[in-house]
């Protein structure tokens, strides 16, 4: 993410310009170029059904990364919008759209730290021990 400062201006490839709020917090949202036209693969084109599924978890987690908690909302409901004038079926956009957000955390096993030793015999004795007949 490239970020510039100039005259107390902020630049950022995918935020706009961000803003204070009036408690301190900052607000920002998903930049499009003015000249976005919102086109995507199209639903009913012939792609696989995973490049579909990965653009609206792309999309997603890009929206959940950037935005501020005030503007979330307004560019899911932004995404949804944008996939349906694609052909995107409510119900396909909706499941993948959700996915993440309803799987639990699942905690990992801690690791155990130290040494692992394994029977190391020194060469010249392995072969000695694989060359004699029983």
């Amino acid at each position: 993410m490239v970020i510039v400062q100039l005259m107390n201006m902020f630049r950022y490839d995918d935020i706009t310009r961000p803003t204070r709020k009036e408690d301190g917090a900052i607000r920002k949202s998903v930049y499009r170029k003015p000249t976005s036209t919102g086109q995507y693969t199209d639903f009913l084109s012939f792609v696989p059904l995973k490049y579909k599924r990965n653009l609206i978890k792309c999309l997603v987690h890009r929206a959940r990364a950037i935005c501020s908690d005030d503007c979330l909302d307004e560019e899911l409901n932004n995404i949804e919008r944008l996939l349906s004038e694609n052909g995107y079926p409510e119900k396909f956009t909706d499941k993948n759209m959700n996915l993440k957000s309803k799987q639990p955390k699942l905690p990992t096993v801690p690791k155990k730290e130290g040494l692992i030793l394994t029977n190391a015999v020194p060469w010249g004795q392995h072969q000695q021990k694989t060359n004699t007949a029983p």
